[in-house]
């Protein structure tokens, strides 16, 4: 499908549409065509995106503004692809490190903790300490 194709065909569906335009490799709200290499279009209806698969014209996604929300409160934090990191592989290779080290003590600590308090709790003999 061409812009206009997938223009005339959101206008079907919503109104006071953008022109639609390609969604780049980098974008922040990044979506996939089920064909490799096909392109995806975002058309901006007002508040809710639409963004419609090049190849085979079906609305891979609906996004308002909860979506787009949703999507760096969820999805951005649990794969860390903010900008920032992304423009810095090395840097966000470093943080995503740095925080599982982090997660790794919290867990020994737990677990230090845990057995200090079943070591007072039965004693060596099944007797408190």
């Amino acid at each position: 499908m061409s812009a206009p194709e997938v223009d005339a065909f959101v206008r079907q569906i919503a109104s006071d549409c953008a022109t639609p335009v390609i969604v780049g490799a980098g974008d922040n709200y990044p979506a996939a065509s089920q064909v490799s290499g096909a392109p995806v279009y975002r058309s901006v209806c007002g508040d809710i995106w639409f963004h419609i698969d090049g190849a085979t014209g079906v609305v891979l996604e609906r996004l308002d503004s909860s979506r787009r929300r949703y999507r760096w409160l969820y999805s951005g934090l649990h794969t860390l692809d903010f900008l920032v990191l992304a423009q810095h592989p090395l840097l966000r290779s470093v943080f995503i490190v740095v925080l599982c080290a982090l997660g790794f003590l919290f867990s020994v600590t737990g677990a230090i903790i845990g057995w200090r308090r079943l070591r007072w709790q039965f004693g060596v003999r099944g007797e408190p300490i």
